[in-house]
């Protein structure tokens, strides 16, 4: 059966490119391509690649090049920026952290009300009086399960730029909450704010809807750019986020008309107060809202799917809109446009392991077609660990775990090094019942990387479960040391 994919394959794409390389080749290329768009798509990749070595020098030095460069795009400058933010807090460097995102100008005081009822995702159209009445202090309102007011988020709520309302807001599931904030203007200027949110979002700015998403996705920096323009001095913006599940918040950052953040002015930025019923959002005379603006600036993902577009038998055309889309509008329910992405890429090259292993990844719902394509790169490349272990994968999940145990053993023979067959091979022990075998395995990925973080805290946990505390503590010690 796998000869017979692997000669249909072969037959629609007789030479297909390689689309995983080495880590310093990839380095290289994105140092060469900052003032391009697809140096955003090859910043996820190399990001992805974090966790493979211990020594995060290489990717941070290629970061801080990125963050640095007067070559570099706005948007990949502030990509690089946020990624070296999140690298500093997986550090424990927060801190610095915090001084990194401030660079790329996130609006980080709120007040927020809610929740209000999002059951069957009707909160996204619904009025509810936060738009009718403007912001109002005093206001109470019926909302999702008890009253609402309006209520500012404490200073320092929101250091790396995400706006958590997990802890704000209840209930947290199927809900719409409103965001409120002013921005002071020394004079009329056209700005563009970044946007990431975890549901469907809309935007008012002075009362004008200046942007609306309805695809429904965890949140995402930059998820979307818009631009609009500020009036002199105060400028109140409203956010509305139409939120079903998962980790509840948004991100908004403000740049100039040429993408530069502007710092000064996301720091002007002051939870409203007393009531600003002129800022209410404006309705036409048939009373329906009005919709945002048909100027779009364009941005990367714009970009990068008109590539993909200009160049449909190319594969890194494609797997560089899929890489993006993965990362910035993961789990879109309604349009799905990462796995369809992916797809493309697999449509073009069929038996690239990294290919076939990603779609694997994001295709949770028809089972058929992600084996099928494990099994057409896995005919072309039977001892690739990666797709080894992809399928170990997919046969824990499907309850099959004699035979994971098998396929994830096959995949650190082929990579003795590599732990994640080892993790796998502990999960495929876990499940047949062999317990204390997974928990040796596990303090063995330790040993076999001490260089990585994870191998220690995995083998922390089977410490612990083997009662072995001191040695728990020792391996804890050790993942801190390499933070």
């Amino acid at each position: 059966m796998h000869s017979l994919l692997l000669l249909a394959a072969l037959v629609t794409n007789p030479a297909p490119a390689p689309l995983h390389e080495a880590t310093p080749a990839l380095q290289a290329r994105v140092l060469g391509e900052l003032d391009r768009p697809q140096a955003i798509a090859d910043l996820f990749r190399l990001y992805e690649r974090r966790d493979e070595k211990g020594d995060l020098g290489p990717v941070t030095s290629v970061l801080e090049a990125a963050a640095r460069s007067p070559k570099a795009r706005p948007d990949v400058r502030a990509l690089a920026i946020e990624m070296r933010g999140e690298l500093a807090v997986s550090q424990g460097q927060l801190p610095k952290a915090s001084a990194l995102f401030t660079e790329v100008a996130p609006i980080r005081s709120w007040s927020v009300i809610g929740p209000f009822e999002n059951e069957g995702r009707a909160g996204f159209d619904a009025e509810y009086p936060p738009e009718k009445d403007g912001f109002d202090a005093k206001a109470v309102y019926p909302g999702k399960e008890h009253d609402v007011t309006w209520r500012a988020l404490p200073a320092g709520h929101a250091p790396y730029g995400f706006i958590d309302l997990s802890s704000a807001v209840y209930p947290r599931s199927d809900v719409a909450v409103y965001a409120a904030t002013v921005l002071h203007a020394a004079r009329a200027e056209s700005v563009l704010f970044h946007v990431g949110a975890s549901g469907a979002v809309r935007v008012w700015l002075n009362g004008k809807l200046v942007h609306e998403d309805p695809a429904v996705h965890p949140s995402r920096f930059d998820q979307k750019m818009f631009a609009a323009g500020l009036q002199p001095g105060d400028n109140l913006l409203l956010i509305k986020i139409a939120h079903n599940g998962g980790r509840l918040g948004f991100s908004l950052r403000v740049a100039d008309g040429k993408d530069a953040p502007l710092v000064s002015l996301a720091k002007s930025a002051r939870a409203p107060q007393g009531k600003l019923p002129g800022f209410a959002a404006i309705r036409d005379a048939e009373g329906t809202k009005r919709r945002a603006s048909a100027h779009k600036p364009k941005d990367v993902l714009d970009e990068l799917r008109a590539a993909a577009a200009a160049k449909p038998q190319d594969p890194r055309a494609q797997e560089d809109l899929a890489v993006l889309l993965q990362w910035r509008r993961p789990a879109d329910d309604a349009e799905r446009l990462p796995l369809h992405a992916r797809e493309r890429v697999l449509d073009r090259v069929p038996t690239e392991p990294a290919a076939a292993r990603r779609l694997a990844r994001l295709e949770d719902r028809d089972a058929n077609k992600r084996r099928a394509a494990i099994d057409v790169a896995l005919a072309a490349h039977p001892t690739d660990a990666g797709l080894l272990d992809t399928l170990a994968d997919y046969r824990l999940d499907r309850g099959e775990a004699w035979e994971a145990l098998e396929l994830a053993r096959k995949a650190r023979a082929a990579a003795p090094s590599w732990v994640e067959p080892m993790f796998t091979e502990a999960r495929a022990l876990d499940a047949v019942g062999l317990s204390a075998r997974a928990a040796l395995v596990r303090i063995e990925s330790a040993k076999a990387r001490p260089d990585l973080a994870r191998a220690h805290r995995a083998a922390a946990s089977a410490y612990r479960r083997l009662g072995r505390a001191d040695d728990a503590a020792a391996e804890l010690k050790q993942a801190l040391a390499l933070r």
